[in-house]
């Protein structure tokens, strides 16, 4: 039989798919695209419903319209070569050549289901949404696209693949881009977008002193091995994440454990984790590799949002906590959604989403994931601890499950956790299913002493198969953050939405490079920042042209560098770092900042950070300072850090006047030009002028111009202690701000 389909199949001219490959994986998408609307959805015309195998076989009015193993002799096989009337799909055309050789392998294999089209419309009663497969083909679902770099005229620019995608655009606009930067730029440049850090005297000199043609080539490697390099790329992760230190909500308690989750983020992008893995123990750490104390940190994804003390001592009334529970899991799902997925799947909580194609049923299917879930505390490392420390660590920290039987899951009405509509089993988005089942992803074998669900490892496997799952996804969103980290702007500008409101990628085809190179290179980040960094584009001067303006207002073709302003953290770091007195220690318990009284006004004392004086034990970098949930830390506010109660794709930058009241202000900004001209003197001896020229190299890493120096002169005359205004002025200058 199989040798006579193959005789028949080749007489039509058609290449063969593997015989292992399951027929109905083939002829799923187009019974629910061009059959089910008619038979089985929305409508049962005919009385024929092609949802399931049963009824299939069936038939309708007309009797069974399948044969097992005979596709002449089955009505809906001559239906659709159009040997029956009336030829099917009605209206719609006769299907290609290729998609009916396929139905005809399907019914001689015995028409096999394997399982119910769940992407099948749902009954005109309920109204839920359908997911078909045109959703299937928008440009952020589709699979990604085989692409190489295109052919350019001007070859002797590019220096990665990279440029052939950004060239190429430029010539069809006839744009010419940039010149490159000057070597003192872009050494700047690096040293911030790396490790957030400015060059030391010291580094600056040697660089500049290497006549190596390789010598940026060295320093991009130099930087992307510093130990410093994870925790800078680490805040940007913790953005998403909405890492916090404390529990939110009006108790707002510590958490003075929750660190461990941030120093995992840092050691995963200094050893650069492969980032399948790095998300996979995000979701299911704990199910994984559960002797692995990182591992069980990474889980801190989960357990870092808002959480109230309700669910913690399951405390209130049973709507109470019902309701603070179902918030507790729309944060998981909300947060996994915007950060993994780039899109806003929260939406669908109360009602099928408005622009996506994410049904309500979706969402639950989603939540399932964690509905079983509770929130743990545990030991690092077996390091013996004071009862005092023990009690910190009882904390919240990561996540685990109550047991390895699944807890039941609803439906909600409307999103109201005391209305259930109907039980759910965990699955994930229809739209990234192609068989709309997740048994392909659900751990069929649980270890023997399992005592969790397994159900977030299944998230975690299709969240990361690229293939089959949500892999493509994760890993054009992933590239996309890193584009929008080295330039500002993502090749998506809505990092946080890959959906129908959301704005479609400017250079589609460089983003699906990317994010095949990233999947082909193992999933490893730094390969994917060595591209980008090393590209001609990436090496670009800020210098602006009004002609070439006028082609791209918006340098969405990057004719020419967009400059960037420092982001809150590397400020108050390139503040500490002038004045010589940043600690650089890795990783440990955050620091309170100190807070002025003003900014603590009309708080509940128990709920804020206890009074500290400002000094060297909260002089460590930014990242490490504590996050408290009801009161930001003013230069972190006022330079826009995001509000970390829910996940922050893209930071706001604003450009108000309080920002440069806080520079001239600010005790903290007051005391460290205190020690940065103290350290000048010290290290440029009584001469004014080399003190000054000094000043100009720790805090913009050049020599000032003879006009800039007779300024400074003059502005400190014979009064040395003007220097620490000198200095003060020099923090609040654009060129300290920012990097070019």
């Amino acid at each position: 039989m199989i040798r006579n389909t193959v005789l028949s199949l080749a007489l039509l001219g058609i290449a063969l798919p593997a015989w292992a490959t399951p027929s109905f994986e083939r002829v799923r998408p187009v019974l629910v695209e061009s059959c089910v609307g008619c038979h089985g959805g929305e409508k049962v015309k005919g009385g024929l419903n092609l949802t399931t195998r049963d009824a299939l076989l069936k038939g309708g009015d007309s009797g069974p319209s399948i044969v097992p193993g005979k596709p002449d002799e089955s009505a809906l096989f001559r239906r659709l070569t159009h040997e029956d009337d009336p030829g099917m799909p009605y209206k719609k055309g006769k299907l290609s050549p290729q998609t009916i050789a396929l139905f005809r392998k399907w019914i001689i294999e015995g028409a096999p289901y394997d399982g119910p089209l769940a992407t099948a419309p749902a009954k005109p009663a309920t109204g839920e949404m359908i997911v078909k497969d045109s959703d299937r083909r928008f440009w952020s679902f589709a699979p990604l696209r085989k692409t190489e770099p295109p052919t350019i005229r001007d070859t002797a620019w590019a220096r990665t693949s990279v440029d052939y995608f950004i060239r190429a655009a430029q010539e069809a606009k006839k744009l010419t881009p940039a010149p490159e930067a000057a070597r003192q730029t872009l050494i700047r440049r690096l040293y911030f977008d790396l490790i957030g850090l400015p060059p030391t005297p010291e580094e600056l000199d040697a660089i500049r002193a290497d006549a190596a043609s390789d010598w940026y080539e060295k320093l991009v490697e130099k930087l992307l091995a510093n130990e410093h390099f994870g925790e800078r790329q680490a805040r940007h992760w913790l953005d998403v994440a909405r890492y916090a230190d404390s529990d939110g909500y009006e108790p707002d308690a510590d958490r003075p454990g929750m660190y461990h989750y941030r120093d995992f983020v840092i050691r995963s992008f200094n050893s650069d984790l492969p980032f399948d893995t790095f998300v996979k123990w995000q979701l299911a750490g704990d199910e994984y590799a559960p002797q692995d104390p990182e591992a069980l940190a990474a889980t801190g994804f989960l357990a870092a949002g808002p959480v109230s003390v309700l669910t913690i001592k399951d405390e209130g009334t049973p709507a109470e906590r019902a309701q603070y529970r179902a918030d507790e899991m729309d944060d998981m799902v909300s947060t996994v959604g915007s950060a993994m997925l780039g899109l806003t799947v929260a939406c669908a909580r109360c009602h099928d989403h408005k622009y996506d194609p994410i049904p309500t049923r979706d969402y639950y299917r989603l939540a399932a994931a964690f509905t079983s879930t509770k929130r743990i505390g545990f030991s690092w490392k077996s390091d013996k601890k004071s009862d005092k420390e023990m009690d910190a660590f009882a904390r919240p920290l990561g996540i685990t499950d109550e047991s390895p039987s699944p807890a039941e899951s609803f439906l909600f009405a409307h999103g109201d956790p005391t209305r259930h509509k109907e039980p759910v089993t965990v699955g994930f988005l229809s739209v990234l299913e192609p068989n709309g089942t997740p048994d392909r992803w659900l751990v069929k074998t649980k270890p023997a002493d399992a005592h969790t669900t397994f159900q977030r490892t299944a998230l975690a496997e299709w969240m990361t198969d690229a293939d089959h799952g949500a892999g493509r996804l994760l890993a054009r969103v992933i590239v996309n953050r890193l584009w929008q980290h080295h330039f500002g702007e993502g090749l998506v500008r809505t990092p946080g939405d890959f959906g129908a409101q959301g704005e479609r990628p400017t250079h589609p085809e460089l983003l699906d490079y990317l994010a095949s190179e990233l999947i082909a290179n193992g999933w490893h980040l730094k390969p994917i920042h060595r591209l980008i960094l090393l590209s001609a584009a990436y090496r670009k001067d800020v210098a602006f042209d009004p002609a070439k303006a006028a082609i791209d207002p918006e340098n969405r073709l990057l004719w020419h560098r967009r400059p960037m302003r420092l982001e809150s953290e590397t400020l108050r770091d390139a503040i500490l770092a002038a004045g010589g007195k940043l600690k650089l220690d890795l990783y440990g318990p955050s620091v309170k900042p100190y807070i002025p009284p003003e900014a603590r006004a009309g708080r509940d004392k128990d709920s804020i950070p206890r009074p500290c004086a400002d000094g060297p034990d909260q002089w460590r970098r930014s990242v490490y300072l504590f996050v408290k949930r009801s009161l930001a830390t003013p230069m972190m506010e006022v330079f826009d850090a995001p509000q970390p109660t829910q996940a922050c794709s893209r930071r706001s930058q604003s450009t108000v006047s309080t920002q440069a009241l806080l520079l001239l202000n600010d005790p903290f900004v007051r005391k460290q030009a205190e020690l940065f001209a103290e350290r000048c003197q010290k290290e440029a001896g009584p001469d004014a002028a080399a003190r000054i020229r000094r000043a100009y190299v720790l805090a913009l890493s050049r020599q000032p111009s003879s006009e800039e120096l007779s300024d400074a002169l003059d502005f400190i005359g014979k009064d040395q202690s003007r220097l620490t205004n000198f200095c003060q002025v020099l923090f609040g200058l654009n060129e300290f701000a920012y990097i070019d």
